[in-house]
C-alpha cells in the first residue's frame, strides 16, 4: 500500500491521505498485528469493494507483499540442536499422552536438564548473576 499510495494522486485521495505523509510499511505492519487477521481481512475486502464501486480499480487481481523482516536467531550448535529436538519431542509426547492416556513406558521430561545453564536462549544473563 505504501509503494502504491505514495506516488499515485488518485490512490492518495481515495485513501484520504491527500497531501499528508503516507504511513510506511512498518507502521502498517504494526497496525495489522494489533488489529488481528480477521479484522484486516474484513478491511481489505471493504477497501476493494469501495475501490471497485468508485471505479478506482477493477478488482480482478490481488497483489501480496511478502516482505522479509530481519530477526534475531540463535545460530545452531550441536548442543542447541539437540536441546531443540528434545524440546519438540517432549512437547509431542505430552500431546500424545494427553490424547491416548498413559500406556507403556513412562516418559521422562528432560527439559530441565536440556536448558542452558549460563542464561536463557536469547543470550541474556540469568537472574542469579
Amino acid at each position: 500500500m505504501e509503494r502504491e499510495a505514495r506516488p499515485n494522486l488518485l490512490y492518495r485521495e481515495f485513501t484520504r491521505i491527500g497531501s499528508g505523509k503516507a504511513p510506511d510499511a512498518k507502521t502498517l505492519g504494526r497496525q495489522a498485528q494489533a488489529l488481528g487477521l480477521q479484522v484486516v481481512e474484513q478491511m481489505h475486502r471493504r477497501v476493494v469493494e469501495l475501490a471497485v464501486e468508485n471505479q478506482v480499480v477493477r478488482g480482478r487481481k490481488m497483489r501480496v507483499d511478502n516482505t522479509v523482516v530481519e530477526t534475531n536467531i540463535h545460530y545452531p550448535t550441536d548442543s542447541s540442536l539437540l536441546g531443540d529436538g528434545d524440546r519438540v519431542l517432549t512437547w509431542l509426547m505430552k500431546k500424545v499422552t494427553a490424547l491416548t492416556g498413559a500406556a507403556g513406558t513412562k516418559r521422562q521430561d528432560s527439559m530441565r536438564s536440556a536448558t542452558p545453564r549460563g542464561g536463557d536462549r536469547a543470550g541474556q544473563p540469568c537472574a542469579r548473576r
